[in-house]
């Protein structure tokens, strides 16, 4: 039992290995470096091409077959990469979010946040986000302090760098584990009640 336990685990971290990659690539290059953000995300979606098509390279050559690693990575995986990311990009379903308002404003979501909670949503389909952009009227229609800098504003580079999540009625070992994910991608996150309790993730500080 203890053996299946290691392959099955070792088998998660293979499978997950591109998605954190894809993300993590994505936030280091613009939060660390200093990358466009767009950019940022082909360095991060080439990281996670390259680990998948090195991965499944190597499972076919362990079940006998003969597939070449250019022809696998340029006809499968790649394009495969390309579609994740657009979608994750482009889309945020109605089940997500807890407004139409916050469905609108996912188009002004940094690209990184956004890849990450489309990767989040592939093991937890029931997140919900209960806000991306504020402006500084709208902590003065919820009756909260107009913070100097939030980084629910848009920011420099255009976009906005932080989400709220839902938190209510999910359980601690789930929220936890949300939680849990965002940091070890590198985002900062805060549980905390403005409006209702929820769990606050951003970017870290950007590079310059």
């Amino acid at each position: 039992m203890a053996g299946w336990g290691l392959r099955i685990s070792g088998v998660a971290l293979l499978v997950s290995l591109p998605f954190y990659l894809l993300v993590r690539g994505a936030l280091l290059a613009s939060a660390a470096w200093g990358w466009n953000e767009w950019l940022a995300v082909v360095f991060g979606a080439l990281l996670a091409a390259l680990a998948a098509s090195g991965i499944g390279w190597w499972a076919q050559r362990k079940l006998g077959l003969e597939i070449c690693f250019r022809a696998l990575a340029t006809r499968a995986v790649l394009p495969a990469v390309a579609v994740f990311c657009a979608l994750s990009l482009l889309h945020l379903s109605r089940s997500n979010a807890k407004s139409p308002q916050v469905q609108s404003a996912w188009a002004t979501l940094h690209p990184a946040l956004r890849l990450a909670v489309g990767t989040l949503r592939l093991v937890d389909g029931r997140i919900v986000l209960t806000e991306i952009e504020r402006g500084p009227a709208s902590y003065a229609a919820m009756r909260l302090p107009r913070p100097v800098h939030s980084y629910h504003y848009r920011q420099g580079d255009g976009t906005v760098h932080a989400i709220d999540l839902r938190t209510d009625d999910r359980g601690a070992l789930r929220n936890g584990l949300v939680r849990l994910y965002f940091e070890l991608l590198g985002f900062e996150t805060i549980r905390h009640v403005g409006t209702a309790d929820h769990l606050h993730v951003r970017l870290p500080e950007l590079h310059g």
